[in-house]
């Protein structure tokens, strides 16, 4: 599991870009500001959502590592409610903020996080591959 922190530091670059070129495009694009809007406020929730993910399996794998007896959570409550918050908003604020646009901002870092685990996964299959042919 030494490839976590790597794999957690990437991801983070890749949210903090993404939500930066979604601020860039609300400025300079002003007849999406709905749609951008939307996206934005998905992705800083799906942003709070992987971040607080991320420790809470840290917690739990340092938990496991140390054979502690008690239980350990990995927040899920806490996260559905954020997602919930930021539907909320997006519900309540229409004319601000458009609800389909929310929930793609929402799902994009997971779906992103899953990929790039596949990939990971494909590329140490391959490089384990190429040990067993030398």
């Amino acid at each position: 599991m030494v490839e976590f922190p790597l794999f957690y530091k990437k991801m983070l670059k890749l949210l903090v870009s993404a939500l930066s070129v979604s601020f860039i495009l609300w400025a300079v694009l002003p007849h999406f500001r709905p749609i951008l809007s939307g996206l934005i406020l998905g992705e800083a929730g799906g942003l709070f959502n992987t971040s607080f993910l991320a420790r809470k399996v840290k917690k739990v794998t340092e938990h496991s590592v140390d054979h502690n007896k008690g239980r350990t959570q990995t927040g899920f409550i806490t996260r559905v409610s954020v997602s919930f918050l930021v539907v909320l908003i997006s519900v309540h604020y229409s004319q601000y903020f458009n609800l389909i646009s929310t929930l793609i901002g929402l799902l994009l870092f997971h779906f992103a996080a899953l990929s790039k685990g596949f990939l990971y996964i494909l590329k140490a299959r391959k490089s384990r591959k190429l040990q067993r042919e030398d």
